[in-house]
C-alpha cells in the first residue's frame, strides 16, 4: 500500500506469482484473489473506496527504525 501514494504505478508481484505457479493455475488464482482482498481491506481501513483516492496523507512517517 505504501508505494501507491508515493506515485508508483506498478508494484511487482513476480516472486509471489512464481511461487504460486508451483501449485498450478489454482495457486495463481488463490494468490491473486488474496492480493485483491488485501487491497480491499487496506482501502477500507484508510476510508478510501478506490486506489485513485490514495495520497501521501495516509502515510505515517517513521521516527526511528
Amino acid at each position: 500500500m505504501c508505494n501507491i501514494p508515493d506515485g508508483s504505478e506498478i508494484v511487482s508481484i513476480g516472486r509471489l506469482y512464481a511461487y504460486a505457479l508451483t501449485f498450478g493455475e489454482e495457486g495463481v488464482r488463490e494468490v491473486l484473489g488474496n492480493l485483491v482482498r488485501d487491497l480491499d481491506i487496506n482501502l477500507a481501513l484508510t476510508g478510501a473506496t478506490s486506489v485513485s483516492q490514495l495520497d501521501q496523507s495516509i502515510l505515517k512517517k517513521r521516527t526511528s527504525l
